[in-house]
């Protein structure tokens, strides 16, 4: 039977549905990406996700705890795109390589002004989320799905 867990009640807005979606992809995204960089760096991994970031970032990841700790989707996003040749070619698409960019676009804008983000939009950024975890964890896709169909009954004027 389908877990609906993620479905969040009438009423809410589009942006909670992203929130919603980023947040379960979260955890799933950060471990692809850091076995993904563990067979490609070994030990020294999480060393490698600490020189990418600019300095001010730095100093909160100087140990692996503390970026295997980081629950922050785009930060995953960014090292995943960062490494994507070194690591992740050989295992994901172009159309994953794709929708991880896009998430990016997408989270940016929820975070810095969501009044930019239509429902249109929101529906296709979980399509970005539903697509990588696919790849990336198949048994969470019904999740997404669930954020899917709620969104599409609060607004079903909406041509997705």
């Amino acid at each position: 039977m389908a877990s609906y867990s993620l479905m969040l009640p009438l009423g809410n807005t589009p942006t909670l549905y992203l929130n919603a979606g980023l947040s379960h992809m979260a955890p799933l995204l950060r471990d692809y990406v850091i076995v993904g960089l563990f067979s490609r760096f070994g030990a020294e991994w999480w060393q490698r996700c600490h020189e990418v970031n600019p300095e001010p970032v730095r100093e909160k990841y100087t140990s692996e705890a503390k970026v295997r700790g980081n629950s922050d989707p785009v930060f995953w996003i960014k090292v995943m795109e960062l490494f994507w040749e070194e690591c992740f070619d050989d295992r994901l698409g172009p159309a994953e390589r794709s929708a991880v960019t896009s998430l990016r676009h997408y989270r940016n804008h929820l975070s810095h002004d969501s009044s930019k983000l239509s429902p249109h939009d929101i529906y296709q950024a979980l399509l970005a989320i539903r697509l990588v975890l696919r790849k990336i964890a198949p048994s969470s896709v019904l999740e997404v799905d669930s954020l899917l169909l709620g969104l599409r009954v609060q607004h079903p004027a909406c041509t997705f």
